[in-house]
């Protein structure tokens, strides 16, 4: 089996509550990229602030407040070959998936139960949105190929990933406040790791 071609993820962190290793991150998403038997593709991951998500969550889906994550996938729609390499982007609130993993999925989804196996969850189905998978019935093909969209197989796959990759990811912890009462500011994406 021939190697497939390097991914390029990066992750920059907008946020302050929350200091995490933003080079382990890179590194479960490559594996959750090579997983799906993608190759030569980038993705962006940028940590945001529930008021900041909220914002993108207004605008682009017209719905009022923090949502966990959004995919912004670049190969979907007219136009979406012109993107060459760029798999997508994807925006996730640490704030939200913290609050939220401690709350069941009743819908198929993993259990989760920890802050970093919710973060891999979210990011995983993050992903799969990426390469074509949907919540509703319509069947788009994925990226790579295989099954197709619909709410069941996205989360089969999301099940199947989480297995492979979950342990991959890393916690996140409160930052510290400063001295001046403030949260210290965050990493400013490749090159600081916090």
């Amino acid at each position: 089996m021939a190697d497939l071609a390097p991914n390029t993820v990066t992750v920059i962190d907008r946020q302050r509550r929350y200091r995490i290793d933003c080079a382990r991150l890179e590194e479960a998403l490559s594996a959750v990229l090579a997983a799906l038997r993608i190759e030569g593709q980038a993705v962006n991951l940028v940590l945001l602030s529930d008021r900041a998500i909220a914002s993108l969550n207004r605008r682009y889906r017209g719905v009022a407040g923090p949502t966990d994550v959004l995919s912004f996938p670049m190969k979907e729609g007219e136009g979406g070959d012109a993107c060459g390499f760029l798999l997508g982007d994807v925006a996730v609130s640490l704030e939200t998936v913290e609050r939220q993993c401690s709350m069941p999925h009743n819908d198929g989804r993993p259990k989760t139960g920890t802050r970093s196996t919710e973060l891999a969850l979210m990011l995983i189905h993050a992903m799969l949105h990426l390469v074509g998978y949907t919540h509703d019935a319509s069947p788009l093909p994925p990226h790579g190929g295989g099954q197709g969209g619909g709410a069941a197989a996205m989360i089969a796959a999301e099940r199947s990933l989480f297995a492979k990759t979950a342990l991959l990811f890393p916690d996140f912890r409160k930052r510290a406040a400063a001295p001046n009462g403030r949260r210290a500011a965050p990493s400013s994406g490749k090159g600081e790791r916090r």
